[in-house]
């Protein structure tokens, strides 16, 4: 339950407010004047503290800045009646969350108190961000392609252009954006807006996103979603963040909206490369992965040479996450420390046998002794993906179960099935 402070001077407000929140979820604490309201705020560390300007003694702007001097990361909400109005605003420029005037708008308070929650959780997230990016913000990069990679990059950090990351999913896109975010210096939030997420796409929720990313990093994944209307408030807001746009590829579908975001702003398109193209990087990030994972699981897995050889010719379709996937898979799957070839999965080892096979079928002159190799080889595979079962290998290639019979019996497929 999240603790809500309030401190004023007058008693039915505090009463009245009290009533109000305690209805909405909320613990309700309550104090007459800034020095209560100080050790209050130490005792019990709230997540708001709704805050009265004028009161007698220490007042409202004196007991804020107290607030921010030791507990910075609280958002605080000022109270203000008519004639403030100036004081409050100038509190925003101290630390103040912001304000409302009184006679208060309870449905106003409500959003209000929603949203800095909201904000104050986004804080502790990108505090966290930060920290784990100290500890985590390797970026691997032996190949050609991503050394290319690193250079862009590098000539573009310090800049204002809007950055487009293009490439598969798992290559690692969201990570190179919280790494731009990082070295980018910016003091604001790093913000995700899922394209694929409605949610994120409704106005409301796209306008918090807008104002809490201000001064920071509006990350908008699977841009080419974007709705006109989401497009014209990114672009309405562009000079409060830095803009970083991700997606699979450029190909854009004419039957779509047009991709007014990127036409009405300077940007420059960096292209992440698909882990089979950057062969090199695969035996580093492995170790990278070994790394964090042995801190985890206490101990530390070796792959023989051979196994190495194996994983470095494989293609990995779903790239970098599929790699770190596998490393913990085979960390609470294997029960020795050194990973061989025949503890590897057999979809990889899989891999390494399909380029046997097309070797094998492109040998052929016939195309019906082709077609038998591929035949042979669809059948078995089909076996291995359902263990053996041959009811679900029949309905998964579509055709009867005795048919797939005979054609095991023909292939010398028996030792196949279960």
């Amino acid at each position: 339950m999240y603790k809500i402070l309030v401190i004023d001077d007058e008693k039915p407000i505090r009463e009245s407010l009290r009533g109000v929140l305690e209805d909405e979820g909320y613990k309700v604490f309550t104090a007459e004047d800034g020095l209560s309201g100080i050790k209050m705020v130490r005792e019990i560390i709230p997540d708001v503290v709704l805050l009265d300007i004028w009161m007698p003694g220490k007042d409202g702007v004196e007991t804020l800045k107290e607030i921010k001097e030791e507990l910075p990361q609280i958002p605080v909400i000022m109270m203000s009646g008519h004639g403030n109005i100036e004081t409050a605003v100038k509190t925003t420029k101290i630390g103040a969350y912001d304000f409302i005037e009184k006679p208060i708008s309870l449905d106003r308070l409500v959003l209000l108190i929603e949203n800095a929650i909201k904000y104050q959780k986004l804080l502790y997230e990108n505090r966290y961000l930060k920290e784990q990016l100290k500890k985590d913000s390797t970026i691997i990069a032996e190949s050609p392609k991503m050394k290319k990679l690193m250079d862009e990059l590098n000539s573009v950090l310090r800049t204002d252009l809007t950055i487009v990351l293009l490439g598969e999913e798992g290559t690692g896109k969201e990570f190179l954006a919280k790494i731009i975010h990082n070295a980018s210096n910016r003091g604001g939030n790093f913000v995700e807006v899922n394209c694929f997420n409605q949610w994120h796409l409704k106005t409301t929720t796209l306008f918090e996103k807008v104002y809490l990313a201000k001064n920071g990093t509006l990350y908008v994944k699977d841009f080419k979603n974007l709705t006109i209307e989401a497009q014209e408030i990114i672009l309405n807001h562009i000079k409060d963040y830095r803009l970083i746009l991700s997606c699979i590829d450029y190909h854009l579908n004419p039957k779509k909206e047009p991709m007014k975001i990127l036409h009405n702003i300077s940007n420059i398109i960096l292209n992440v490369p698909p882990l089979r193209e950057r062969k090199e990087d695969i035996r580093p990030l492995l170790l990278h992965f070994i790394d964090n994972f042995s801190e985890n699981y206490n101990k530390r897995l070796n792959f023989s040479r051979q196994s190495l050889e194996i994983l470095e010719k494989y293609n990995w379709p779903g790239n970098i996450k599929e790699l770190k996937n596998f490393v913990e898979q085979m960390y609470i799957t294997s029960k020795t420390e050194t990973i061989l070839q025949k503890d590897l999965p057999e979809y990889i080892l899989m891999n390494g046998k399909l380029s046997n096979i097309l070797d094998e079928l492109f040998h052929h002159n016939l195309l019906k002794e082709a077609k038998r190799t591929f035949e042979r080889e669809f059948i078995k595979h089909k076996l291995i993906e359902t263990s053996g079962n041959i009811k679900k290998t029949s309905e998964i290639i579509g055709i009867p179960e005795r048919h797939l019979l005979k054609m095991i019996k023909f292939y010398f497929l028996e030792s196949y099935v279960r």
